[in-house]
């Protein structure tokens, strides 16, 4: 597979996460680098990047698991950017609205255990 086509191809979870991110009341505009998108909440004003892995290359802390791909230059220079803004990574659509949670509770200093709880049952 060439790099034009590896860096072009979204992840089969995608469409969905991204469905759940505009149920939530979040816009989503997508990027690809460095990251896949940012999410916009219009009532509160608030960005926030996200990357949308494939659960079978990504263990639940966002990172990579045996099944992954050996990294490419620009994925490195991908998961550097990931670090450095503490950039949500995220594989289900749970983890999604999770994050974008965390992001308004962070705004307003709240806490999200609530919606943790919630989400759990």
């Amino acid at each position: 597979m060439s790099y034009a086509r590896r860096a072009a191809k979204q992840d089969a979870n995608y469409g969905e996460i991204v469905q759940t991110i505009h149920d939530a009341g979040w816009k989503w505009y997508q990027t690809g680098q460095p990251c896949d998108g940012f999410a916009y909440h219009p009532g509160h004003d608030l960005w926030q990047p996200l990357e949308i892995k494939n659960p079978e290359y990504c263990r639940v802390d966002g990172t990579a698991n045996e099944h992954a791909r050996k990294k490419d230059n620009r994925q490195l220079v991908q998961m550097e950017f990931l670090k450095d803004t503490n950039t949500p990574v995220v594989s289900t659509k749970e983890q999604a609205v999770l994050a974008l949670a965390a992001r308004l509770d962070r705004h307003y200093g709240r806490n999200s255990i609530e919606i943790r709880e919630v989400m759990a049952t």
